[in-house]
């Protein structure tokens, strides 16, 4: 995957992260269960690594 590529992706799931967390605290769960829903990779080795809760 090339970089241009990359950051596309990034942005589709900042925004999608804005749009259902706008005007409203977003926690580590509801981070993590979108961004899962944007990637076949589970992200738990990353989120046991480096995050709490």
């Amino acid at each position: 995957m090339g970089m241009q590529r990359w950051w596309e992706l990034i942005l589709v799931f900042l925004r999608d992260y804005f749009q259902q967390n706008s005007g409203q605290f977003a926690t580590t769960e509801t981070f993590f269960t979108l961004a899962q829903s944007h990637t076949e990779t589970d992200l738990t080795p990353l989120r046991s690594r480096y995050f709490r809760g």
